[in-house]
């Protein structure tokens, strides 16, 4: 693969007043010297200064312009992939990026594949595998929370912290194979010793890993459902917290039939909201469907808004809510604070409460605050400032990592010898090092990749 020059538009479809074509490989620079003719005369893409933008005409086979550019080369090492790479930015037409494409596939580039760019990078020792899942973190981001974390990971600092870990680990897992090979000529490093600096590394192990869910949220985001009886304001509020009107309002009961869905930012965090039908019961079929939706997404939600009637009497279709949200996440919401309050609130009793007004704005700030609280979010700021695990793959691995620290200290502990000792910190490297990449699955590798888009 590495042989071949690949070729991409790398630029997202659609017009734009830029468009990218790119190559990466041994043939990238006189590939792109056959299509581009500098605009100073004498000139050649070969000879370009490296990282410089020249002004010239891509021309086909039969020297008829396609466009007029700017094209930049990059030389091995010093490179996105680490391989020569050429970059044409034409005009943003979708045409004449197709054109120059096809171009540079008939001078002998390949059609470069899903993340093959990427690839290269990770291959020729550019990026490791924690930096390559940040730049389709990076790429695909619906948040500046989700946006921040993947750039700290793409900077490496995540990275740092754990090859900081293994080469303790490995320092360890040398001096007890040499304990174990010469045993008279290696100074015993006494079980108090290994234990105290063992548990330093399972606490940084263990630190990282405390922090892995919250990363996970931020990077996915957060699933809301606004839940309640007919006519609490759940359509209202949900409106009121996206500033826009996305849901149908009416005093009609029933009104939401299926769920609505929508995202809002909070302090950086991509809550996906679900406005769903009201809870009742009814005899109508389609309203029962959409009830039953609503229960479906109560199942699968990390935070349940239910929202119940400030100005109304609590009634059957309240108790009703409350079974089906019973031993999950909730924030009870008591709406229309600008009305007169009639609901008994001790009857919500223990769940957190908090009093709005979807009419007036009342209560949203502390209910913003309130919803970062209850999905553990509430210092999130500070989590952008981190190394955060933010993927499930990443986690496994650490989780396996801390699991087979707990095994060694438990050995050290018990006195076992120093070759059942080795094979845990043999484990506990293994893991550390598939999070980096340094020692992978190739199906994991592949996996990973198929996600990214053509062109990155």
């Amino acid at each position: 693969m590495l042989g071949e020059t690949i070729a991409a538009i790398s630029t997202a479809p659609g017009t734009a007043a830029i468009g990218i074509v790119r190559l990466s490989g041994p043939a990238a620079i006189p590939i792109a010297g056959k299509m581009f003719r500098p605009a100073k005369v004498g000139g050649a893409l070969a000879a370009a200064e490296n990282r410089r933008l020249i002004l010239g005409t891509v021309r086909d086979e039969h020297n008829h312009p396609l466009d007029e550019c700017l094209a930049v080369v990059m030389r091995a090492p010093h490179s996105y992939t680490g391989e020569d790479l050429v970059e044409l930015h034409c005009h943003g037409s979708p045409v004449v990026l197709r054109q120059v494409l096809t171009l540079a596939i008939a001078y002998g580039a390949k059609p470069a594949g899903p993340g093959e760019f990427t690839k290269r990078a990770f291959i020729n020792g550019k990026l490791d595998l924690l930096q390559v899942e940040a730049v389709g973190d990076l790429l695909a981001a619906g948040s500046s929370g989700a946006a921040a974390v993947a750039l700290g990971q793409l900077r490496g600092e995540l990275s740092r912290k754990i090859e900081a870990a293994k080469n303790r680990l490995q320092r360890f897992l040398v001096h007890l194979q040499a304990a174990i090979d010469y045993p008279e000529e290696v100074e015993e490093i006494t079980p108090e010793e290994l234990l105290d600096q063992a548990k330093e590394v399972e606490q940084e192990i263990r630190a990282l890993l405390k922090e892995a869910e919250r990363g996970q949220r931020v990077r996915e985001g957060v699933s809301v459902v606004l839940a309640g009886k007919p006519n609490t304001g759940k359509s209202s509020l949900m409106n009121r917290l996206l500033q826009s009107e996305r849901s149908i309002v009416a005093d009609i009961p029933g009104t939401t039939r299926d769920v609505v869905e929508e995202s809002v930012e909070i302090a950086g965090v991509a809550f996906r909201l679900s406005d769903t039908a009201g809870i009742r019961r009814s005899g109508e079929l389609i309203e029962q469907i959409g009830i039953k939706k609503a229960q479906e997404a109560i199942e699968r939600a990390h935070l349940i808004l239910a929202v119940f009637d400030g100005a109304a009497p609590f009634t059957a279709d309240d108790a009703e809510v409350l079974r089906l949200i019973r031993g999950k996440p909730v924030l009870a919401v008591i709406n229309k604070h600008d009305l007169p309050q009639v609901l008994d609130r001790g009857l919500l009793s223990p769940l957190p409460v908090v009093e709005v007004s979807a009419l007036t704005g009342f209560g949203l700030e502390e209910l913003e605050q309130a919803m970062l609280r209850q999905t553990g979010l509430e210092d999130v700021g500070l989590l952008y400032e981190q190394s955060v695990i933010s993927r499930p793959r990443q986690k496994g691995a650490l989780a396996a990592a801390a699991m087979a620290m707990k095994n060694f200290l438990q050995g050290v502990e018990e006195g076992l010898t120093a070759d059942c000792l080795a094979m845990d910190l043999e484990e506990a490297l293994w893991q550390l090092g598939s999070l980096t990449g340094e020692v992978h699955r190739e199906d994991i590798i592949n996996d990973i990749f198929a996600q990214f888009c053509v062109g990155k």
